[in-house]
C-alpha cells in the first residue's frame, strides 16, 4: 500500500515541488496505515485515518501546488 504514497509524491510534482508532493505522500501513507489498523481489528483506525486526512487538508492549504516554472520558493507561497 506504500507504494500509493510514492505514486502521490511523482504525480502532486517530486522534487520539482516538494513541500506539497511531500505533504500528499505523507497523507496517503498515514491514510494507509489507519486502513490497515482498522482492517484488523484495531478501533482508533477509523478515527487516525479523519485525522489524517485532515491535516492533508490542513498541509495542502499551507503549501499549494507550485506553478509551472516554480520550484519550492513559490510552493511555500512566496512571490
Amino acid at each position: 500500500r506504500l507504494d500509493l504514497a510514492v505514486q502521490t509524491y511523482e504525480a502532486r510534482g517530486g522534487d520539482l515541488c516538494v513541500a506539497h508532493a511531500a505533504v500528499g505522500a505523507s497523507t496517503v501513507a498515514l491514510v494507509q496505515l489507519a486502513q490497515v489498523l482498522a482492517d484488523n481489528g484495531v478501533a482508533l483506525g477509523a478515527t487516525f485515518e479523519r485525522v489524517a486526512d485532515s491535516l492533508g487538508s490542513l498541509g495542502d492549504a499551507i503549501f499549494p501546488a507550485c506553478h509551472p516554472d516554480g520550484g519550492f520558493y513559490r510552493c511555500a507561497g512566496g512571490n
